[in-house]
């Protein structure tokens, strides 16, 4: 049967990889961009171990990116469709939220929605994901990285504007940068949350 060719699979390291490689490929049939698993480790029947899990961007930056991943969950949700975590633990999570100044953010270019994605080779939908929840979130030493488009004050003109944005940029407390998006100059500012320690029930 196949929990039977599922637990015998476990019991190997052969059978581990080919377990990973296959967790890896349905993940990144979601992602637009690259995704990288790390060792897995655990019974894979009732938990899982996740030793790195990295997402990048299509422009090659950092969106996701995270030390020990430790999962529980019934795989009785598994075989059933739904994707139901009962517990999910998560050590030095790093997230980097950017709006570009062409609004854009940057999760829509990994998870682009159903409006975005090419028209060329229509999918066809499958039952399996379509209940995801987690329960029991803990998050352990998170960094939260926030970018959003700065501008100077709209009141301000000429060589005012030009010494409000001159005076910004010397504040490195700031984090202001100049940026080109799409060939239009502007600028980026970034906030900073480290250590952060979080629980959520659900």
């Amino acid at each position: 049967s196949l929990v039977v060719a599922l637990v015998a699979a476990t019991q190997s390291d052969g059978g581990r990889a080919w377990i990973g490689r296959q967790i890896t490929r349905q993940l990144q049939r979601g992602v637009k961009g690259k995704l990288h698993v790390g060792r897995l480790s655990g019974s894979f029947l009732t938990d899982l171990a996740i030793d790195s899990l990295s997402i990048t961007d299509p422009d090659d930056s950092v969106f996701v990116a995270s030390g020990r991943v430790h999962v529980t969950y019934d795989p009785r949700d598994l075989l059933d469709g739904r994707i139901i975590l009962r517990s999910v633990d998560l050590q030095h999570p790093f997230v980097v939220m950017r709006r570009g100044n062409d609004d854009r953010w940057n999760f829509r270019k990994v998870f682009p929605s159903d409006d975005e994605s090419p028209p060329s080779r229509p999918q066809a939908r499958t039952a399996f994901g379509s209940v995801v929840s987690f329960h029991n979130v803990r998050i352990r030493g998170g960094h939260f990285q926030l970018t959003l488009p700065w501008q100077p004050d709209d009141s301000l003109r000429g060589v005012r504007r030009d010494s409000a944005i001159a005076e910004n940029l010397a504040v490195r407390e700031h984090e202001i940068r100049r940026v080109v998006t799409r060939g239009s100059p502007g600028f980026q500012r970034t906030w900073r949350w480290t250590n952060a320690n979080l629980t959520l029930t659900r």
